[in-house]
């Protein structure tokens, strides 16, 4: 794992040993996302889509994370200034 930090963002690079499309399967199927989130999670992954995250924090106040998804691509790409970027490597992806 590599993380670095800048003014504006966090990145976090894992190496997996799994093809592209099965990591990126992980992260946007809804069966998928209920398994390492929970129900509480949900993700439309297309652009127009939406995302909701809703938890109760240890206060017992009930806390909501959502929006609209700007852009969604299986590429990589550097239009986009919030990613997830899903590449090849030699023995799986970063």
């Amino acid at each position: 794992m590599k993380v670095g930090t800048t003014a504006d963002r966090i990145v976090i690079e894992y190496d997996i040993r799994q093809a592209p499309q099965q990591i990126w399967a992980a992260l946007t199927a809804p069966e998928a996302i209920a398994s390492w989130w929970g129900d509480h999670v949900h993700l439309d992954a297309r652009a127009g889509g939406t995302f909701r995250e809703e938890w109760t924090d240890e206060t017992g106040r009930t806390v909501v994370t959502s929006g609209t998804v700007n852009r969604a691509s299986r590429r990589n790409s550097s239009k986009c200034p919030g990613r997830t970027r899903i590449g090849p490597r030699p023995r799986g992806s970063r």
